[in-house]
């Protein structure tokens, strides 16, 4: 962390006198085989032609997002997470930055870390639909249901075609004891998604229907529920279907 820390702080020291300059053409020609090594998926080869494209010119956003991105896809995420804290430092509002770096966060066990990254992204762009769903998908991981809600509705909102947020939406009222808002939620949410449902929509909507005397209905979905597989799907058929 100290070694980052003293790049940062030499990265933008140097900024202000070679923010301006064209990438010179060694490097832009380094980058570019990176980008045609990364295409056929030669990360190990990308990741040294961006690093040494990023020898020859370190103010350039797009080596150092596309290292990271990168080293994320070969699963060096320490790694990839100190190339996106380095564009941060130049630009704390950099969207795909913050994103990528709670994305690697999250992978290595830094859940609540990576929970104030997406909350900073959220923040700095509230009209971005990733940033709203993000935030809010975290927040479920922490069963802070009635924030995540603040959230996926806004997400919702954002991209009206999308049955992901409509989808956790209609979670966290479950979990909220809503049961009518979750039942036609998860509905709606299906309708949007078709082909993507996850196979716990019927549990969940079975454990609605329960809670709102439709065991009839319920009973059928919590048998789905246990054909597809679900886990808590057979115990809930069991208790509510006798």
């Amino acid at each position: 962390m100290k070694k980052q820390f003293l790049l940062c702080l030499f990265l933008l020291a140097a900024a202000g006198s070679f923010a301006q300059t064209q990438p010179p053409a060694e490097a832009e020609k380094l980058f570019n085989e990176g980008l045609t090594l990364k295409s056929k998926q030669q990360y190990a080869e990308a990741v040294d032609k961006f690093t040494a494209a990023i020898a020859i010119f370190p103010w350039s956003f797009d080596y150092w997002h596309q290292r990271g991105y990168v080293r994320i896809d070969m699963g060096q995420y320490h790694e990839a997470i100190a190339d996106f804290s380095y564009m941060l430092c130049f630009s704390p509002k950099h969207l795909r930055a913050r994103l990528e770096r709670a994305f690697a966060l999250k992978q290595i066990g830094n859940t609540r870390e990576a929970l104030e990254e997406y909350r900073i992204a959220a923040q700095d762009h509230p009209r971005d639909f990733q940033a709203q769903y993000e935030y809010g998908y975290t927040l479920i991981d922490f069963e802070d249901y009635t924030k995540a809600m603040e959230y996926m509705q806004k997400a919702a909102g954002l991209n009206p075609e999308s049955g992901d947020p409509l989808y956790e939406l209609a979670y966290c009222y479950l979990k909220t004891q809503q049961y009518q808002k979750a039942l036609d939620t998860f509905k709606n949410a299906q309708s949007k998604l078709g082909d993507r449902t996850p196979p716990a929509y019927y549990l969940h909507i079975a454990d609605c229907q329960v809670k709102l005397n439709n065991k009839k209905e319920a009973c059928v979905n919590y048998a789905k529920a246990e054909e597809l597989r679900v886990e808590g799907a057979a115990a809930a058929r069991t208790a509510n279907c006798k």
